[in-house]
């Protein structure tokens, strides 16, 4: 069975509000949060300018917010971060 196209909206919506409690519960307002959708489940401009075309798709950015990595996942994530820590 298929939700009505209300019943989508309202928990796109529900969704929405999880995520932004939990970056506001785990004090991640720090980083750069970017959901994809907005409430009418319409891909927003800047996924698209970024290329994104899954997710969860991770972005790391310096100081003045240019992309410096994409994708890093694990070892190599911390890899690349302790590399710039020690910087």
């Amino acid at each position: 069975m298929s939700l009505s196209r209300q019943a989508q909206l309202s928990r796109q919506t529900w969704l929405h509000d999880l995520w932004k409690e939990a970056i506001k519960k785990d004090s991640l307002q720090s980083f750069i949060h970017v959901i994809g959708t907005n409430n009418n489940r319409r891909i927003l401009k800047e996924v698209e300018d970024l290329g994104v075309e899954r997710i969860p798709k991770s972005f790391l950015l310096d100081k003045n917010h240019r992309i410096i990595a994409k994708d890093l996942h694990d070892g190599r994530l911390i890899e690349v971060l302790d590399s710039l820590t020690t910087k």
